[in-house]
């Protein structure tokens, strides 16, 4: 292995491990310092381990198949085409059949979509177990209808139950900073390792991942299951189609909840182009890349995004945060366009695919770099990954060294050379920025979306794209690679415009609909802001301390009120509560002189009688 490859594990793997182990020591000194205004974090902490695992199970279960795939379909026989046809399948079902198990989420309970998800998905896997094309063909609409669910019930319920549980709204960054980190890195390199382990060394073949996804999911299903509560969005909206119209009615009323989808659906379709052509952009001319480092070492990088997000979400406007993620997300995928302005995916593709074929005895074919990079279109997160060139090409004839058309075929299998270098060094650094998107866009959508439409909204906005990945699949070997990645990051900084949009309206327009939670500010213990909330907290404890006798003053007038429910105080000021009991003292005395006066009066008269 080169010594490129090693250096670049370190350069992410390093800096992943010291942020995460600073932040749980900040987060712990942090809790202590705000655990009297905050007295509910032990149950945070409890309800966060809850959520985090349970996320983490759910995305093994995604994690485990995502290498497989494509292996196990060409493993039954099937050509390069109808295996690009499965694929467009998993994105159409997620787009259409997906959208529609969102808005059900919303109306009859996130934790039945959170079941559904583990049902759906474990039926996907079971269908592995066939040949048959159509019996595929089902699994991959139950796929797409699973990772709808995934990527949105789940979030929604957290956002829920996190603030039905009077829980700070600034938590939440954390919140989702674990479970991206554990569930998309931690997870995903642990399921690379346990598929790994099955495949090769256990020799169980190819189905043996998605029956260990089985196991996983249901594990999951069953913590569920025990472990949360229901709850609901809009459960008056009437039927489906009236949820999808009071959905679009508040996009387009509301320019937040617009310019958030547009941003992530632009930041996402860029995202998972990049997928598809980061091993054709490595390797030009066919050269052989350790596909299993080198995506490890792209997990490792979105790691150190994750962990760096979380301590930038308490100190930092997420609005601007986000823009500048995607203005480094544009640069990092422009670095690729000098270099492959004239050769198109097809072409590298062959050089690949020729080399495999020339030096076949060296290496099996699941270590190739179509299996160990073959994209799941029914599991969105391992497919970011997993993914290189996975289009629907059309049938390729290998043809021999000799004849090879291919430019700079002879240098097919030589290592990876200075424009190579770059470019990995770009893609790491785009890595990290999608490891600080995920928990900074569930914030925002937690904090913008209306609680009541969350899932059908978020399904709404991975419609277009669905229809983009679809169009990508279905055309991407027509254009230069250059031209692709230019297009890439056009539209990430697309994104980025949307997002000053969004500083620029959120700074002057009032809270959104769906922060009808309390508003509880926490900052970054080692700041400035965070002296300034310790200083409001004492100032509120002295004006407490102040208020305390006129307090105490009215509880005691209160109790009188109630032992003597004739007598009603006008007054809660001692001032008036003293001038009331003279008043009765008065009244007392002037009853007391007239009936003494009566008395005396009654006597002589009885005694005139005697006389």
């Amino acid at each position: 292995m080169e010594l490129i490859y090693i250096v670049t594990f370190v350069l992410f793997a390093v800096p992943a491990a010291v942020l995460e182990y600073t932040e749980n020591a900040c987060f712990g000194l942090w809790e202590r310092k705000t655990a009297a205004a905050h007295a509910q974090n032990g149950g945070y902490l409890q309800f966060r381990n809850n959520y985090v695992l349970i996320f983490s199970l759910m995305m093994a279960g995604d994690w485990l198949q995502g290498p497989y795939v494509y292996h196990l379909y060409e493993h039954y026989g099937f050509s390069v085409r109808d295996i690009g046809r499965l694929f467009i399948m998993g994105f159409g079902s997620s787009a259409v059949f997906g959208t529609v198990a969102g808005a059900m989420a919303d109306r009859r309970g996130r934790k039945r979509a959170a079941l559904l998800y583990v049902a759906t998905y474990s039926a996907s896997c079971l269908t592995k177990h066939s040949a048959s094309y159509w019996v595929l063909m089902v699994g991959r609409l139950l796929g797409g209808i699973a990772t709808s669910l995934l990527f949105s019930a789940f979030e929604a319920w957290a956002v829920a139950a996190h603030n039905s549980s009077g829980f700070p709204e600034s938590l939440l960054g954390d919140l989702f900073t674990k479970a991206v980190f554990l569930g998309n890195g931690v997870m995903a390199i642990a399921s690379g390792l346990l598929g790994n382990f099955l495949v090769e060394d256990m020799r169980l073949g190819p189905v043996a991942p998605f029956d260990a996804a089985i196991a996983v999911l249901l594990l999951g299903g069953l913590a569920i299951q025990v472990t949360w509560e229901e709850n609901y969005g809009d459960k008056g909206g009437g039927q489906v189609l009236g949820q999808f119209q009071k959905a679009l009615q508040t996009i387009r009323q509301d320019p937040r909840v617009s310019l958030l989808g547009a941003s992530q659906a632009l930041f996402e379709a860029s995202m998972y182009t990049f997928v598809f052509l980061w091993t054709p952009a490595l390797s030009p001319r066919g050269q052989k890349l350790p596909h299993g480092f080198i995506f490890a070492t792209f997990m490792t990088a979105s790691m150190v995004g994750t962990a760096a997000a979380g301590r930038l979400l308490r100190s930092c406007r997420l609005e601007r945060l986000m823009q500048a993620v995607f203005w480094c997300s544009a640069v990092s995928l422009a670095v690729p366009v000098p270099f492959h302005m004239h050769m198109a995916p097809a072409a590298a593709m062959d050089a690949m695919l020729m080399y495999e074929h020339e030096h076949a005895g060296a290496f099996n074919s699941s270590s190739s770099s179509r299996d160990l990079l073959s994209i799941d279109s029914s599991s969105s997160s391992s497919s970011r990954h997993h993914a290189a060139a996975a289009a629907p090409l059309p049938d390729i004839e290998l043809p021999s060294m000799a004849d090879s058309a291919v430019p700079g075929a002879a240098a097919a299998g030589a290592g990876l050379d200075t424009a190579g270098a770059v470019q990995l060094l770009a893609f790491c650094g785009f890595e990290v920025l999608i490891g600080m998107f995920w928990p900074s866009m569930m914030t925002l959508r937690a904090k913008y979306v209306p609680e009541e439409q969350r899932s059908t909204i978020i399904n709404l906005f991975r419609v277009p794209l669905n229809l983009f990945v679809c169009i990508i699949l279905w055309k991407v070997s027509d254009f230069p690679l250059g031209v692709i990645f230019a297009l890439c990051s056009i539209f990430l900084a697309a994104a980025a415009c949307c997002q000053h949009k969004l500083g620029s309206i959120t700074s002057s327009m009032p809270m959104p609909i769906s922060s009808k939670m309390r508003k509880v500010h926490v900052s970054d213990d080692f700041g400035q802001d965070h002296k300034q909330q310790q200083q409001e907290e004492e100032q509120q404890e002295q004006q407490q301390q102040l208020q305390m006798p006129e307090l105490q003053a009215a509880e005691r007038q209160q109790q009188q009120q109630q032992q003597r429910p004739a007598v009603q105080f006008v007054s809660v000021s001692r001032a008036g509560v003293l001038s009331r009991r003279q008043e009765q003292q008065d009244e007392r005395k002037g009853s007391s002189s007239q009936l003494d006066r009566m008395h005396r009066k009654a006597s002589s008269n009885q005694l005139d009688r005697m006389h």
